[in-house]
């Protein structure tokens, strides 16, 4: 393809991304397809890089915490998941008052059958 056109990759476009700003931008772009209310909708973090144990002796990862509508197949929201700043069940405490979904199942880890997270539905 070089010969053709020379390409100089650069990182400038992507580098200005927040990850709440292309968080924002995905889930305004899904919510135009979400369609089923009576869906089931599956709730679970993921980390995606493996944790590293700094010189401090503190470990770091980057994870995800998604919402899944298991009917439409698809992804309706997310949210970052880090050792530093939440934990996977304030995230989906967020991501549960955030979605404001009535009379719909969620399917969630047992880390999250708390009254906390039952009074965020």
């Amino acid at each position: 393809m070089t010969r053709y056109r020379p390409f100089r990759p650069s990182g400038e476009p992507i580098s200005g991304l927040t990850f709440a700003a292309l968080s924002d931008a995905f889930v305004q772009w899904m919510r135009q397809y979400l369609t089923v209310d009576e869906d089931v909708y599956a709730i679970d973090g993921k980390r995606i890089r493996q944790p590293i144990t700094d010189d401090d002796g503190k470990t770091r990862f980057v994870g995800l915490v998604s919402v899944f509508a298991q009917a439409q197949g698809i992804t309706v929201d997310l949210a970052a998941l880090t050792p530093t700043d939440n934990s996977e069940l304030k995230v989906v405490q967020y991501l549960l008052e955030k979605l404001h979904l009535s009379g719909v199942a969620f399917s969630l880890d047992a880390l999250h059958a708390q009254k906390n997270t039952v009074a965020h539905c």
